[in-house]
């Protein structure tokens, strides 16, 4: 996914410092974008509503906890 960097910038706003804003992914999949922008330390909330895609996300984050 060419827009997914090493480097991840929310609001563009400078004056919030280090602040994270929280990444809000509707329509989740099997979580592969909620994955990776949670491995560069953002918090994530993950809306998905096919069971099987949910089992996926579960496991992922079972094997993968940060």
């Amino acid at each position: 996914m060419l827009w997914m960097q090493s480097e991840v910038t929310i609001g563009g706003n400078s004056k919030l410092g280090n602040r994270r804003d929280t990444f809000v992914d509707i329509g989740a999949n099997i979580g592969s974008c909620s994955n990776h922008i949670a491995s560069l330390g953002y918090p994530v909330i993950s809306a998905e509503p096919v069971r099987e895609h949910v089992n996926t996300i579960k496991g992922t984050m079972e094997s993968n906890p940060s």
